[in-house]
């Protein structure tokens, strides 16, 4: 998956004092108690995902994508590229944006590991080839790779990560936003950008593929730099 930089745009671990933020004042928010699949789905807290973005391409919604700073979303390449798809090195960054919403946390200095369970949001299909009109969550888990190679049948590298739902998945339109976990930064309870929805099986009831955003934090980080004028 290539990962677009966007400006405008459950495991808890602990998160060590020498780690810095792309921007501190990040993750934190409303959290639900319940988590069900986005297929079938359940309806987020008003304000749980304030850094949750809906990406638009001729006046359509195309895909989610998540707020990393006051001026830059993070986003899949697939998103902003007339829909083709591209699931090696999927992310991308665009600009301008207001300060209207919290960011999501992102470590700069530190190199998050992979956790076991992930939160993911999206306005995607519910099964019924229908955008949801409210944003939808749900709880993934974190699974082997050789797995989603052989439900997707792509070749999954360390830059991706494989995950799998207890009742169902991610679905068509929820391509570009987050898939996050919590974790403790200073004492206190953060949430952090792991993932960017990439791609996942045909029937939105399997695996899915996202792609690794730690892989790419130095990437992330020269890109904001270089657009910051």
């Amino acid at each position: 998956m290539k990962i677009f930089l966007v400006a405008a745009c459950l495991f808890l671990g602990l998160f060590g004092r020498s780690a810095s933020l792309l921007e501190e004042n990040c993750g934190t928010a409303l959290r639900s108690s319940r988590f069900r699949r986005l297929v079938g789905g359940h309806e987020a807290v008003s304000l749980a995902h304030p850094w949750m973005v809906m990406v638009h391409r001729d006046s359509m919604y195309v895909c989610g994508g998540s707020l990393i700073t006051s001026r830059f979303v993070l986003t899949s390449a697939q998103c902003l590229n007339a829909g083709k798809p591209m699931y090696a090195h999927d992310c991308c960054i665009a600009s301008p944006f207001k300060d209207l919403f919290l960011p999501i946390c992102l470590s700069v200095t530190q190199r998050l590991e992979r956790v076991q369970s992930y939160t993911i949001t999206g306005w995607g299909t519910k099964g019924d080839n229908v955008l949801a009109r409210i944003l939808q969550e749900t709880t993934l888990l974190g699974d082997d790779p050789l797995l989603c190679k052989s439900e997707t049948h792509y070749q999954i590298d360390q830059s991706q990560i494989c995950t799998s739902g207890l009742n169902g998945d991610s679905c068509y339109g929820d391509a570009g936003g987050p898939l996050s976990a919590d974790l403790f930064y200073n004492g206190t309870k953060r949430v952090f950008l792991m993932g960017i929805l990439s791609f996942g099986s045909f029937d939105c009831k399997g695996y899915s593929v996202s792609t690794y955003v730690p892989h790419y934090r130095d990437w992330i980080k020269d890109t904001i730099k270089q657009n910051l004028n």
